[in-house]
């Protein structure tokens, strides 16, 4: 199984954060969105990336240009709803180098 998708390629049957199915949206528009991708929620078992996942996040950031920095994201599948909003409750990490996304993440 894959759990982690490009932005633009967000499958219907698994689940996502609140900010990457609303950057898909954006993208699905044409909005101008940078590249990114998202984890899916199914690659998390108790607050960690399963094994499958952590080795598809390290053979993903070993192809990112390794001379670039990035930003990790995180939120929650259903973190904004009409009753419910988690929306600030997550961090956001700067200028990470391409090697040290998993610890980010």
């Amino acid at each position: 199984m894959n759990y982690i998708y490009k932005l633009t390629r967000l499958p219907k049957e698994l689940h996502f954060g609140g900010k990457a199915e609303a950057l898909h949206r954006l993208l699905q528009n044409r909005a101008p969105v940078p590249e990114g991708y998202a984890i899916a929620a199914e690659a998390f078992v108790q607050g960690a990336l399963c094994p499958e996942a952590e080795a598809e996040l390290a053979a993903l950031t070993n192809r990112l240009p390794q001379n670039q920095h990035y930003a990790v994201r995180s939120s929650a599948a259903g973190e904004d709803g009409p009753e419910d909003s988690f929306a600030g409750a997550y961090d956001t990490v700067l200028n990470i180098a391409a090697e040290k996304i998993p610890d980010a993440v």
